[in-house]
């Protein structure tokens, strides 16, 4: 599990590992704790909320990928892992959504399974008691976790221009 990252005050802020960190939202003024702490890329998985904004007194680069839980697809995590791939290269990254529980939470178990060897249910435990606040109505997630094919997903990441 990822460990609790007590040096942030951020909602549900938790360590994946030395890279990347995951979160619920954070609020305009903790950008800049991020920003000291060594953090590049904040990855943002909400629909309409962009941090911009919230980012502008600082250096990181916000990217905005708009996902929405209850439809969330491969081409989504294929979209958000390229990001991904590409932020990891330049720092520290952290993802978030409202909670960091759902769409962060299934980002995260993907992580698990193509970075850190972990098999699909570790993962999926992982995301859904692990304490992270995940929303068993939100069922689609775990099924889409268990129907890739992680090779042929990994190809579509890092193969593909």
């Amino acid at each position: 599990m990822g460990a609790a990252a007590q040096e942030l005050p951020i909602r549900n802020f938790h360590a994946v590992d030395s890279i990347l960190y995951r979160s619920a939202q954070p609020k305009a003024g903790e950008f800049k704790a991020l920003e000291q702490e060594g953090f590049t890329t904040v990855i943002n998985l909400r629909r309409y909320w962009k941090d911009n904004r919230k980012v502008s007194k600082s250096n990181i680069q916000p990217i905005h990928v708009p996902v929405k839980t209850a439809r969330m697809s491969e081409s989504d995590l294929v979209q958000i892992f390229k990001v991904i791939a590409t932020a990891r290269a330049k720092g520290k990254v952290l993802i978030h959504c409202w909670h960091g529980s759902d769409r962060t939470g299934t980002v995260v178990a993907l992580y698990r399974i193509i970075y850190h060897g972990w098999s699909k249910e570790d993962a999926l435990n992982e995301m859904i008691n692990g304490g992270y606040g995940y929303h068993s109505y939100f069922d689609n997630l775990p099924q889409l976790i268990r129907s890739l094919d992680i090779e042929q997903f990994k190809r579509r990441v890092f193969d593909e221009k």
